[in-house]
């Protein structure tokens, strides 16, 4: 045989092999799932989950886990606070953070008229 013919045998053989494509799925030893069903941490479907199978929210990008009773965040995202109000008629505060969610905290146990006078 032509040693030609049997170095490019080699190297096509060696190109043909060498690529090897690695999965998420091969990585975690884990079913990766995707979709739309889960929107938030502590859901429960889609059912049929094994504890630390992922789930991505195909419209959100978010990724959750299976932890064994409910879909879990992978990780949290500190909001930043927006804009806030206090309404002094309810003696509440409500603090608008990123995303447009809104929380109300009731401070309404903080007023004791006439035992502070500083």
């Amino acid at each position: 045989m032509d040693k030609r013919l049997l170095i490019l045998v080699f190297l096509i053989s060696g190109f043909a092999f060498s690529q090897t494509t690695v999965t998420l799925q091969d990585q975690c030893n884990c079913e990766v799932l995707s979709g739309t069903a889960v929107t938030a941490a502590g859901g429960t479907t889609p059912t049929g989950a094994d504890i630390g199978d992922i789930y991505v929210n195909t419209n959100t990008g978010v990724i959750y886990f299976w932890d064994g009773n409910s879909w879990e965040l992978t990780s949290s995202d500190n909001q930043q606070l927006q804009n806030f109000n206090f309404n002094g008629a309810t003696n509440s505060l409500e603090l608008t953070i990123e995303n447009g969610n809104t929380v109300s905290v009731d401070l309404s146990a903080l007023n004791n008229a006439g035992t502070d006078d500083q």
